[in-house]
C-alpha cells in the first residue's frame, strides 16, 4: 500500500520530468535541485515505511507463527477426523480445512504485497531518466535502487509471509490429506 504510494509519486516525477524535458540532453541545475528535494522526501517516507515494517513484524511474527502451526495442526487433526467419520460428516472437517487454509492465505498475502511492492520501486526508480541527472542525484538513485533490491518483508521465526510460504503450508496440508 504505502510503497505503491510512493513508487507512483516517484512515477510522477519521472513522468513530469519525461514529459516537461523531453528534448533536454541533462537537467538544469534548477531542476537537478528541485528533483533532489522531491527524492530526499521520497527516501524518508520509505525509510519510515520500512522502520514501520520492521516494528510490525517484531510485533505481529509470534503471532503470525502460532497461527501458521496452529493451521498446519488444525488440518492433521481435521485430516484424521475425515478418516474417523463416516457419511456427510466428513464434510464439517472439509470445512474446517478449509477456513484454516484461508486464515493462512490472509496473513501471506500482506507479506507478498509488501514484497511486490518493494521490487516495483526499484524497477520504478531504474526507468527513470537518471543519465540527464547531476553526479549527486545519480549517486542518490543509485542508493535507492540498492535498498529496493532489499525486499521488505514480514518475517515469522522460521519462515517469511509470502504466497511461497502458502503455497509450501498448503502444499504440507494436501500431503496430509493424501496419506490419510
Amino acid at each position: 500500500g504505502s510503497e505503491m504510494c510512493i513508487r507512483d509519486r516517484f512515477k510522477s516525477i519521472y513522468f513530469h520530468s519525461a514529459v516537461s524535458h523531453e528534448s533536454i540532453d541533462v537537467f538544469t541545475q534548477e531542476q537537478n535541485d528541485r528533483l533532489y528535494e522531491k527524492l530526499q522526501e521520497i527516501v524518508t517516507e520509505h525509510n519510515t515505511i520500512i522502520e514501520l515494517c520492521k516494528k510490525t513484524s517484531r510485533c505481529f511474527s509470534p503471532n503470525v507463527l502460532i497461527h501458521i502451526l496452529s493451521s498446519a495442526l488444525i488440518t492433521c487433526i481435521c485430516c484424521l477426523m475425515i478418516l474417523l467419520a463416516e457419511g456427510a460428516n466428513k464434510l464439517i472437517f472439509v470445512n474446517y480445512i478449509v477456513a484454516s487454509t484461508a486464515q493462512t492465505f490472509v496473513h501471506c498475502i500482506g507479506g507478498q504485497m509488501l514484497a511486490e511492492s518493494s521490487e516495483g520501486l526499484a524497477n520504478s526508480i531504474y526507468e527513470f531518466e537518471w543519465y540527464k541527472c547531476n553526479v549527486k542525484i545519480r549517486k542518490l538513485i543509485l542508493l535507492m535502487i540498492l535498498r529496493c533490491q532489499k525486499r521488505t518483508k514480514i518475517d515469522v521465526p522460521f519462515l517469511q509471509a509470502s504466497l511461497d510460504t502458502f503455497a509450501s503450508v498448503s502444499f504440507d496440508n494436501s500431503e496430509n490429506l493424501n496419506l490419510n
